[in-house]
């Protein structure tokens, strides 16, 4: 999660609302890919009893989370933009 803070920092700085949006997509589709994969583990170990509604609730847990991360890059992405304008790159909302 700090890299991802540190590296919506740098976009933010460099490249303002496009280096936002970048860092959100590139976000979530590491955390979807990360999750199905852990997700597929698990339902391939042994003793998985095979509840049917897993697959509602990994998505739903998957939303939350990246809500939850979309947050946090936007209020890294806010403090970004008002440090740099504070201290004069030039670059604002």
């Amino acid at each position: 999660m700090t890299v991802c803070m540190i590296g919506t920092s740098l976009a933010s700085y460099f490249w303002a609302g496009r280096g936002f949006v970048l860092s959100v997509l590139l976000v979530g589709v590491a955390y979807a890919i990360l999750d199905q994969r852990w997700i597929r583990a698990e339902i391939d170990a042994p003793g998985w009893d095979g509840t049917p509604d897993q697959d509602a609730i990994f998505y739903l847990g998957v939303a939350i989370r990246l809500v939850f991360m979309s947050v946090i890059l936007f209020a890294t992405f806010v403090t970004t933009l008002f440090v740099a304008s504070r201290f004069g790159n030039g670059k604002s909302l």
